[in-house]
């Protein structure tokens, strides 16, 4: 009977750590996604930023056509009305800097639950 039981035992041992790398792998992924998501938004702003600059060069320059100055015109005038930063729920705004917001979540709630763990010990 007893070796029945530490048979089972050792099939559950196995089990969770599965579990546990499981959801180790699932958090890096999710971790690496929220770097991607965000540096391309990132890029996304730099690029509109880059356009409206461009844009207003042009229209500073004399040998613009007029088909030339009312599409820039058009793109500053639809940007400064209608572009603002990607939200996710209109809870916050992705950004470059949160990826790092993220990570700095994550470790404080680790700190303070190893704080937790270290003093429940003792």
């Amino acid at each position: 009977m007893s070796i029945e039981l530490s048979r089972i035992t050792e099939k559950l041992d196995f089990g969770f750590q599965l579990f546990e790398q499981l959801t180790i792998f699932w958090t890096c992924k999710n971790i690496y996604l929220v770097f991607v998501f965000s540096s391309h938004c990132e890029t996304f702003y730099m690029t509109v930023s880059d356009v409206n600059d461009v844009c207003s060069r042009i229209l500073g320059q004399i040998q613009c056509t007029d088909e030339g100055r009312k599409l820039c015109k058009n793109v500053n005038r639809y940007n400064r009305s209608e572009f603002s930063v990607m939200t996710a729920c209109r809870v916050f705004n992705i950004v470059g800097r949160m990826p790092h917001q993220f990570l700095s979540l994550v470790v404080n709630y680790t700190v303070v639950l190893l704080q937790f763990a270290f003093m429940h010990e003792s």
